[in-house]
């Protein structure tokens, strides 16, 4: 029996559960966040894109956690288990009588059901996922020999990425609709959210039972050191002397700085709120300007550090040696400069899941007499990335080649940030549009809108 299905499909199934219950969370989480818990617009739009932080940034300390204590196995299922908590807490603030408001009959008021969404959301999911998303994949690699098995490795990578897509493609078009329209009678539409955040909670459960049964069959490394120890203490050691070193350290504390300030923006009056996130806006750009400039040479690292490491660091030197240590430290820090650029490139992909989402809200999502809910039409992007892999890797790209205009990495990117553009220019001729198409007749009320309150659905 091959690898993929004696041990690799525990790892797939694993994967494909755990992308079902995260889309299936935050696919009308923004609906939710406004609808059932009162958060302004702008509010919940910030929260969401804020949660998408949270998930983003702790992959490292998950990572640091497996290099340098737990190990890979231990680390995905610890963090799995922290996952659950989240989605427990965050199903159970999505109870009905939980989110309404007691003087209308509920038993507890919103603020509890805020309480322990956010908790669930932030501290649950957002570190749950992060400690996964590091370490799955990785765990994946290392069941095939390289470079024996290299092709074996690769097709393992195509199918994790079809299982994310398949997760993502199944949450958006049922459990996004689901949430906000219920599934009479099974489900009212009152129970319509918590129903959307309990079936994916009882799929990765059975996700875990999944990656747990496969526990004899994986190839496990044991905890090897940390590279983000050996990283940190590298550019650190090297950069004090150095200007450009100096704007790499400035850079990232601004970025620390500022993430900071955002979060403290929810808790202040909203012109205050406003002043903040814009004051961590321009503290983030400068911060990204700063990156660029310290990882566009990487001269003043390769000259400073292995002297500097030699004795500074010697209680602890890193693997390889510091010639090692500062080679793999410049690695890093020469695509710092890209990195910087992809920020824009999220903030673009960001709205699909925010302001997308309420843009849908106000505009004609009837289908064959019914409703869809607007995060439904993120579905298109899992389905076209399922659909255009293999039509771009394996037709685009090498006619491009034979043409004599192969494709470089970065030219693939620059093309990405193009299509993104576009989308953006894309969506504020939709939004025009929208505004000027008029209402429904009829004033239909949008799926979307908080009970007795209008919320009239353009005709377009």
């Amino acid at each position: 029996m091959s690898k993929f299905w004696s041990i690799c499909i525990f790892i797939l199934v694993t994967e494909l559960c755990e992308r079902f219950a995260y889309y299936g969370l935050t696919g009308s989480l923004v609906i939710f966040l406004q609808r059932d818990l009162g958060f302004t617009n702008v509010l919940a739009t910030e929260l969401t894109g804020l949660f998408g932080a949270v998930v983003y940034v702790t992959p490292v300390l998950g990572a640091y956690l497996a290099d340098a204590h737990w190990g890979r196995y231990s680390t995905i299922l610890f963090f799995c288990v922290w996952y659950i908590v989240g989605l427990l807490m965050t199903t159970a603030s999505a109870w009905p009588t939980v989110t309404s408001d007691p003087g209308a009959g509920g038993d507890l008021p919103t603020w509890v059901a805020t309480a322990l969404a956010m908790t669930g959301l932030f501290l649950g999911v957002g570190l749950g996922a992060g400690g996964i998303k590091s370490n799955v994949v990785v765990l994946g690699a290392d069941q095939f020999e390289l470079p024996r098995e290299a092709a074996a490795q690769d097709s393992f990578f195509r199918y994790f990425y079809w299982s994310i897509n398949i997760g993502a493609t199944v949450a958006f078009t049922y459990l996004t609709n689901l949430a906000v329209n219920g599934q009479e009678p099974l489900v009212p539409k009152d129970y319509g959210f918590f129903a959307s955040f309990a079936l994916p909670t009882i799929a990765f459960i059975l996700g875990i039972t999944v990656f747990w049964c496969g526990r004899h069959r994986y190839t496990t490394k044991p905890p090897e050191g940390s590279v983000v120890s050996d990283f940190l203490r590298t550019v650190g050691a090297a950069a004090p002397p150095s200007g450009r070193g100096r704007a790499l350290i400035g850079g990232v504390n601004l970025l620390l700085i500022a993430f900071c300030t955002i979060i403290a923006s929810f808790f202040l009056s909203s012109g205050t709120h406003e002043a903040v996130a814009v004051a961590g806006m321009a503290l983030i750009a400068i911060a990204l300007l700063l990156l660029v400039a310290g990882g566009a040479k990487v001269g003043w690292l390769r000259d400073g550090t292995a002297a500097e490491l030699a004795g500074a660091a010697a209680a602890e030197p890193p693997a390889g040696g510091a010639a090692a240590a500062t080679a793999a430290a410049a690695d890093v820090v020469r695509v710092l400069p890209i990195a910087a650029t992809l920020v824009m490139f999220w903030c673009i992909y960001s709205q699909m899941s925010t302001n997308f989402v309420i843009q849908g809200c106000q505009m004609d999502l009837n289908v064959l007499g019914t409703t869809l809910s607007p995060a439904t039409l993120n579905v298109f992007d899992s389905v076209v990335i399922m659909l255009l892999i293999p039509v771009v890797d394996g037709g685009v790209y090498p006619l491009l080649a034979r043409l004599g205009m192969p494709m470089t990495m970065l030219g693939k990117i620059g093309v990405g940030f193009c299509f993104a553009a576009a989308s953006m220019v894309a969506a504020g001729v939709v939004e025009i549009a929208r505004i000027q198409a008029g209402p429904l007749p009829g004033n239909a009320t949008s799926p979307c809108s908080e009970d007795g309150l209008p919320l009239p659905m353009s005709s377009l």
